[in-house]
């Protein structure tokens, strides 16, 4: 940014999300919506469901065996912003 002429660049973590999702909970996270984040948005709707396919075999066969998964969230979300002259 400071190459192209912006001044006074600040980065930093505009937020951190760190919790944890248990069994089936996690398939209603954001983070799994196709529209919940710009990388995801982009793939086909047989991409996507292709992406989902292991976590939801993986909780099929947790459940057969009378278990829970635990699905850990730790995303920190970067931020940076800059002012022209």
């Amino acid at each position: 940014m400071t190459e192209a002429g912006p001044v006074a660049v600040i980065s930093g973590i505009a937020e951190h999300i760190v919790h944890s999702l248990t069994g089936r909970a996690v398939l209603q996270s954001p983070f799994l919506q196709k529209g919940g984040t710009s990388q995801l948005a982009l793939l086909t709707e047989e991409a996507n469901a292709a992406g989902l396919e292991p976590i939801k075999t993986d909780l099929l066969q947790a459940e057969k065996m009378g278990v829970s998964l635990e699905f850990a969230v730790d995303v920190s979300l970067a931020l940076v912003t800059g002012c022209a002259p």
